[in-house]
């Protein structure tokens, strides 16, 4: 029977990820932010001088908010062994690193592809990270769960 009770134990314990960071580019950037803040304000009094109605303008507000919700609100990502976890302001996504074959260092983090070389989808199919300042464990970590394409034998013909 003890073996029956670890087995409980493990699968009511949560994974603990082995890389975790949060990224909010509104605080890790203030310049852009304030001209961020600015062009929206810029955006909605021409609304509010187009319209001509506070509650339209109150609601244009709210869908240019949440259009922009990756750059106001944090994103935190955790890396497990097996699968990573995104989670954004209303949402969730958690992907397998097997469905990943390419991953490409950006000056702005890295990105990750399901494609071996570049496609016109990858900005449709792959996912963006936005990394730390030290961006070498996350590197290294993906980079060993997802390997360079190798080079494949060409078929006889």
């Amino acid at each position: 029977m003890p073996d029956d009770d670890s087995k409980g134990d493990r699968a009511n314990k949560r994974e603990e990820p082995l890389i975790a960071w949060s990224t909010h580019p509104f605080v890790e950037r203030p310049i852009t932010s304030v001209g961020v803040v600015l062009l929206m304000g810029m955006i909605l009094y021409t609304f509010y001088l187009w319209l001509n109605s506070f509650y339209w303008v109150i609601f244009c507000g709210i869908v240019l908010f949440l259009s922009l919700s990756a750059y106001f609100i944090p994103t935190r990502y955790q890396l497990f062994d097996e699968h990573m976890l995104i989670k954004r302001f209303l949402t969730s996504q958690e992907k397998q690193y097997r469905e990943f074959k390419r991953v490409e260092l950006d000056r702005n983090g890295l990105f990750i592809s399901p494609f071996e070389k570049p496609n016109r989808l990858d900005n449709f199919r792959g996912i963006f990270l936005r990394v730390p300042k030290d961006i070498e464990p996350v590197v290294m970590f993906l980079r060993d769960r997802i390997p360079p394409p190798q080079e494949r034998p060409k078929a006889d013909v």
